[in-house]
């Protein structure tokens, strides 16, 4: 685009127009238009893209899809809050989702950072929590901090909580979800006492 507005000023200086030097060169009728119109086209979207938020277009996607699974989902994601997942099996997690979901794909893997798992009882569907994955993570950390840990003789650096995190990341097939909603840590332990 500034070499076509480059040639035409400097055409405009030596008396010649833009359309006589491409006649001269190419004689097709209306080229010059097409390569203008061409290079306008293929080069717009890239200072557009700079100044769009792809994260707004993001959400109004989800939300135009109405799909309300993934509109919990991505509310989550971006209030990091608890979801609660119970799969046709009757086992349970409850974590964060970790991938945000892109609407021009179908998605068929929910990625989760479990704080918890259990299962539902058969009877009555009541929730069972069994693992607390938060108190895995601690006492791996604990263990890698002590000094006669059995990584070595070498004494090793303590690590801060979270960095083993991904070892205990699960992928749940979408069509195994039987249902999803919030979970509030809080309000369970005042329900379950």
């Amino acid at each position: 685009m500034l070499l076509a507005i480059s040639l035409v000023g400097i055409g405009q200086f030596y008396g010649f127009s833009l359309n006589q030097l491409w006649q001269s060169w190419i004689e097709i009728e209306y080229f010059d238009i097409s390569i203008i119109a061409f290079l306008l086209g293929g080069l717009t979207w890239l200072p557009l893209n700079l100044v769009t938020d792809a994260e707004y277009h993001r959400i109004k996607a989800i939300k135009s899809q109405n799909d309300v699974f993934e509109i919990l989902c991505d509310q989550a994601i971006r209030e990091t809050k608890l979801l609660l997942f119970t799969l046709k099996s009757g086992k349970v997690y409850i974590g964060i989702t970790t991938v945000a979901y892109n609407p021009g794909v179908d998605r068929k893997y929910i990625q989760l950072l479990p704080f918890f798992s259990g299962y539902r009882k058969e009877e009555d569907k009541t929730l069972v929590l069994t693992t607390s994955y938060l108190q895995a993570d601690e006492a791996m950390t604990q263990e890698r901090s002590q000094p006669n840990s059995p990584s070595g003789d070498r004494p090793v650096e303590p690590v801060e909580i979270g960095d083993d995190a991904e070892t205990f990341e699960v992928v749940l097939p979408v069509v195994e979800i039987q249902s999803a909603s919030r979970f509030d840590i809080t309000r369970y332990d005042q329900l379950n006492p």
